[in-house]
């Protein structure tokens, strides 16, 4: 295979190519479930935003209550969007195996898991407050 880049074609196995398209097939997948699960509760958001007159917590912290909103939505959607570009980082390799392509494409895996453990550090944060807080309430 030859590169049209600086950096040589390297000698992939077709077994890992198989499995890297068969893996990109679900990441997408994944991906595009998580941006679509934001676009629902973006829309759910507004309207029961447009449809609820009396909405205590709007009223009394707007931009608390709208800055937790965007809260959520990033972090169901930063996942997706990272997952998003690990899938393009694959189909690069897929189209030109090179080591450059290789290595951001597991760059682009390395991030995705990263932000998934900082997201579970966070989770159990959360739950743990949530925890303490209980035995104080």
């Amino acid at each position: 295979m030859e590169s049209t880049r600086d950096t040589p074609a390297i000698e992939i196995d077709p077994t890992v190519l198989r499995e890297l398209r068969r893996s990109r097939a679900w990441i997408l997948f994944v991906a595009f479930v998580l941006y679509g699960t934001v676009a629902l509760m973006a829309v759910g958001v507004v309207t029961s935003f447009v449809g609820s007159h009396d909405d205590t917590m709007l009223e009394e912290s707007p931009f608390l209550t709208i800055a937790m909103i965007f809260l959520i939505l990033v972090f169901y959607g930063s996942p997706g969007y990272v997952m998003h570009q690990y899938a393009r980082a694959i189909r690069r390799v897929l189209a030109e195996p090179t080591s450059e392509n290789l290595t951001t494409a597991l760059h682009k895996e390395a991030h995705f898991w990263r932000l998934i453990g900082v997201m579970t550090i966070c989770f159990l944060g959360l739950a743990l407050a949530m925890a303490i807080g209980s035995f104080f309430a």
